[in-house]
């Protein structure tokens, strides 16, 4: 058995080893750095708050890749804070094909003793071994004791199997996904484990078999308020075979992490699934969806995490089946206090794996009223963790397979928690639109100016706007003139509320509706038929001809592109896309690559077509709110066609070009005659005579041409040659005696 940094291999035993962290590659390194324990909120043993006063803009610094400490890929972001302000990151490590697991991962750390300025070089902290006794290391989740220090790392420990293991009947250790935690007493600086807490998640006791499980990836929590104060939970998606589907459940201690056991699952169609203490003790549960049906899905638990309400879903946080983090911002505040209502979370807001950003909420998490985007460009799991210096920590995926570390202040969010909504449905031309705003932050919003744009450059008057008090209210008439030519469905106001020299810009939905009489403008879509199957040498009725659609949104506003599939296969509902995003991203390809490229649009030739000789490809698509999935409301019904499709009934013969001469003997100064044939109808044709210059005629429709040309000794003292180039159809040539 090797002691350095490698485990043994028996499974299922309980193994404790003191890991001597082996360092694998040189990222920053660091000098001896003193921990400033003297400095307020940097003593005993405690988490940290956001400053309000700290002004600190975006920062950020890549700190693995494709070759870091070996490893192919650097995957899955993990983070906290220590007791004594150190910042722990960790990370798979992958190599090969970057899978998961039971691939030979291994969890990787850096440490920052510096707030996140510069870190130490990245250790191993499990080693994954590679076949034939094949064991690898995935997912890493971070649980601080704060009452203790102890730090816990959970994830999966594999050997041939991962997930979602559906096999019910397991007897060899080998096709289990376990749950391992490994743990650090000084502060992240080296680790011990494993130690096995499998059994903690098969409930034996219960009418459910969970197969698989997986902690989900970042970090945990501690409890602060109520009965169950100082409760330390992570967090597992499990595989549950007797409804085949996936749950999220709460493994927790209640002695320091002696002992764990797990609550009720809830779901299911979850996910990786992060938990978040409330203002009032209450814990809630924010869960990727993996189903697929957008947003995110929301349980609470008043016991702690033993049993869980009905899930529900919250669109407002919009989610492409990613993990995401939801933190308190400042956790040590007071039960039932207005900061103890600030939640943060962090995600990819997007219809893909980009635009990472950070949401503010000032109310337990029942609106999400501010948001900065930290990485416009691609971004996929990410974590968030306070740290010492009063600024906020993330670790996050940029782009495969990277992993960087950002951070950013309280002030650099620019929250202020105010909403703004309105009633009003709008319309073409003047309009008061009601904006109710509303504050419930502990302070006052001072007296200022309002006024509402679009994005499409439209701007109305600044109205004054009275001082709204905490948790108050106040309701203005703002004015705003549409064009004549807007069209009906959602519209997404900015209402600018300029404030003692600053600007608070909010997002306010309301609808463009027409007056009778009134008329659609604008196509709210655009949509690009283009042929995809070769041409054939003939077509009979009954034979299919393929396509594929480059589909845009138009639109300032997300829709719902819905093909309408009388006469094809493949179209519906194979090309439809509900909640299309604006540009520059609201395009896609429907029947070129991918899944739809091996089943695209295809339309089948009638005998009318051919008859006709030909047929318009032709298709409808309705367009509707991006929620309306199934186009029952449609805002537009648009029709849109492609080239004509040529449909000859049986192969055509090559004409081929041919040069005719009016005699084979031309006496001096006599006229010859060239007649061209079976050229393309319209071809440009270079005739050259002997020597002469060439000339250029144009055949007809029917391919066909003639050239008169006086003969002369110097062009032509005896034989002569007479050549016909055709653009398309090549070259003839013919010959003659001059007599």
């Amino acid at each position: 058995m090797k002691l350095e940094g490698e485990l043994m291999s028996q499974p299922l035993k309980l193994i404790r080893l003191l890991v001597t962290c082996i360092a694998v590659t040189a990222a920053t390194l660091l000098g001896a750095v003193t921990v400033r324990a003297d400095e307020p909120g940097r003593t005993g043993l405690q988490s940290f708050d956001l400053d309000r006063d700290l002004d600190l803009g975006w920062t950020s610094q890549k700190l693995a890749d494709g070759g870091t400490a070996g490893f192919t890929c650097s995957r899955i972001p993990a983070l906290t804070t220590a007791n004594n302000g150190w910042v722990i990151a960790a990370w798979d490590g992958r190599p090969g094909t970057c899978a998961d697991a039971p691939q030979p991962n291994s969890i990787v750390y850096t440490v920052s003793k510096d707030d996140g300025a510069t870190w130490s070089e990245v250790k191993v902290m499990a080693q994954g071994n590679p076949d034939p006794e094949q064991r690898g290391f995935s997912d890493p989740s971070f649980v601080v004791d704060r009452e203790t220090g102890r730090i816990f790392a959970f994830f999966v420990m594999s050997y041939d199997w991962g997930w979602p293991q559906r096999d019910r009947t397991i007897t060899d250790p080998r096709h289990v996904m376990h749950a391992v935690h490994f743990h650090s007493d000084d502060n992240g600086e080296t680790w011990e484990g494993p130690t096995e807490v499998t059994d903690a998640l098969n409930p034996a006791p219960r009418n459910e078999v969970w197969t698989g499980r997986f902690a989900a990836s970042g970090e945990g929590i501690q409890l602060r308020y109520g009965t169950h104060a100082g409760r330390l939970i992570q967090q597992y998606t499990v595989y549950n075979t007797v409804t085949d589907d996936y749950w999220a459940v709460s493994l927790y201690s209640d002695d320091h992490g002696a002992t764990w056991q797990a609550g009720a699952p809830v779901g299911p169609g979850m996910d990786e699934n992060k938990v978040v203490e409330l203002s009032d003790g209450t814990v809630m549960l924010n869960s990727r969806k993996s189903d697929g049906t957008g947003g995110r899905y929301v349980a609470r638990s008043t016991d702690g995490g033993e049993t869980w309400s009905e899930r529900t879903t919250d669109h407002t946080l919009i989610d492409p089946q990613n993990n995401a983090s939801i933190i308190r911002a400042f956790p040590n505040a007071p039960e039932g206090s207005a900061d103890a209502k600030v939640l943060l979370f962090s995600n990819s807001a997007a219809s893909s794996r980009t635009n990472g950003t950070i949401r503010v909420s000032f109310d337990d998490g029942r609106t999400w009223s501010d948001s900065t985007v930290f990485e416009p460009g691609a971004m996929s799991y990410s974590t968030m963790t306070t740290l010492a210096d009063g600024s906020l920590g993330i670790l996050y995926e940029r782009s495969h397979p990277t992993i960087w570390f950002g951070k950013l202040s309280w002030k650099s969010l620019g929250a202020t928690g105010i909403t703004m909504t309105s009633p009003t449905v709008l319309h073409r031309g003047e309009n008061q639109v009601e904006i109710t705003i509303a504050n419930p932050v502990g302070e006052a919003l001072p007296a200022g100016q309002l006024h509402l744009s679009t994005r499409g450059g439209l701007t109305g008057d600044a109205i004054q706007v009275p001082t709204v008090p905490a948790g108050g209210t106040v309701t203005v008439m703002v004015p705003l003139t549409l064009p004549a030519d807007a069209n009906p469905g959602p519209l997404t106001l900015q209402g600018n509320y300029v404030v003692e020299g600053r600007t608070v810009v909010k997002e306010i939905p309301v609808t463009v509706e027409l007056r009778d009489g009134e008329e659609i403008t604008d196509k709210l879509l655009e949509v690009l038929i283009n042929r995809k199957s070769e041409p054939q040498e003939s077509y009979q009725a009954g034979d299919k001809v393929s396509f594929w659609v480059r589909v845009s949104n138009r639109a300032d506003h997300a829709i719902t592109a819905y093909p309408v599939g009388d006469g094809w296969e493949n179209l519906f509902p194979t090309c439809r896309w509900a909640n299309l995003p604006t540009q520059p991203r609201g395009n896609y390809n429907c029947g070129l690559t991918g899944n739809s490229g091996n089943n695209p649009p295809t339309y089948t030739i009638t005998a009318q077509d051919i008859e006709r000789g030909w047929f318009i490809p032709t298709m409808t698509w309705k367009v509707a709110a991006a929620n309306d999935r199934e186009a029952r409301n449609p805002i537009q019904t648009l029709t849109f066609t492609g080239e004509k499709v040529l449909l000859p009934t049986s192969p055509q013969e090559t004409p081929e070009p041919k040069l005719e001469l009016s005699t084979a003997v031309v006496p001096y100064r006599t006229i010859l005659i060239a007649r061209l044939s079976g050229f393309q109808p319209e071809e440009q044709v270079a005739l050259q005579v002997g020597t002469r210059r060439a000339r250029t005629v144009t055949a007809d429709a029917e391919g066909r041409a003639t050239l008169h040309q006086a003969i002369d000794r110097r062009s032509c003292p005896e034989t002569c040659t007479v050549t016909a180039t055709g653009e398309a159809s090549g070259q003839v040539s013919a010959e003659f005696r001059r007599g």
